[in-house]
């Protein structure tokens, strides 16, 4: 839905489901659903309630995808692309409607950018500008940022051959390791423990230490 509020007219908005989600996406989601579905009615009818399976409660759990690369692939994708920031304007101001609505009722918020596959990650120029404007916004509205692209330790907790479902993102056993440092490095800054060793300074940095893992100049 955030996808499609950001195209203009019908037709940009119907290719859009042609061009991010693959066939086999379709059929397995729908196949997912049916059969929840089913279980859904049968239990009503039995008049017993459902027992979810909370390891799938707020997300589909996807298995993982082999996104791993060789010094060649990593080469050649690396830098191909500029990122830029095609936020509008409107988006921002209905996140900071969320963000302002939140702590008006006492819910503290925690901004998180979720780690992405080194394929993504290598293939644009740098994400840096996305990352200081989460810091600027975190420190406007005093909120905990934690960005786990600038994990030092990224790459051996959420490898590509095993953490992700796509590029973008993380597979069930990525998802279950990344809820797990979440909570833990949540807990050790409230604790006020320092972890800002654990993370690179920015973009830059980890990039160069992308590079030389990959054996790339």
């Amino acid at each position: 839905l955030y996808a499609l509020t950001r195209m203009d007219g019908i037709w940009g908005r119907a290719g859009y489901f042609f061009q991010a989600f693959r066939p086999e996406e379709y059929f397995e989601v729908g196949n997912y659903n049916l059969h929840r579905g089913f279980d859904a009615w049968s239990a009503m009818l039995r008049h017993e309630p459902e027992e979810l399976d909370p390891s799938v409660k707020g997300f589909l759990a996807r298995p993982s995808v082999d996104f791993s690369m060789d010094s060649a692939e990593f080469a050649e994708l690396h830098h191909t692309y500029s990122f830029t920031d095609e936020n509008r304007w409107d988006n921002k101001l209905a996140f900071f409607d969320l963000v302002e609505s939140c702590q008006a009722r006492g819910i503290e918020v925690v901004f998180v950018t979720t780690p992405l596959a080194d394929r993504l990650l290598a293939l644009y120029d740098s994400f840096e500008r996305a990352h200081q404007d989460y810091l600027y916004y975190a420190d406007k509205y005093n909120c905990l940022y934690l960005d786990f692209n600038l994990l030092r330790d990224r790459d051996a907790l959420f490898p590509d051959d095993t953490a992700f479902y796509d590029r973008y993102h993380l597979s069930e056993s990525g998802s279950e390791t990344f809820t797990r440092e979440l909570v833990e490095l949540y807990e050790r800054i409230r604790a006020g423990e320092d972890v800002s060793g654990l993370f690179y300074e920015d973009y830059a940095a980890m990039d160069a230490a992308m590079c030389e893992a990959y054996g790339m100049p």
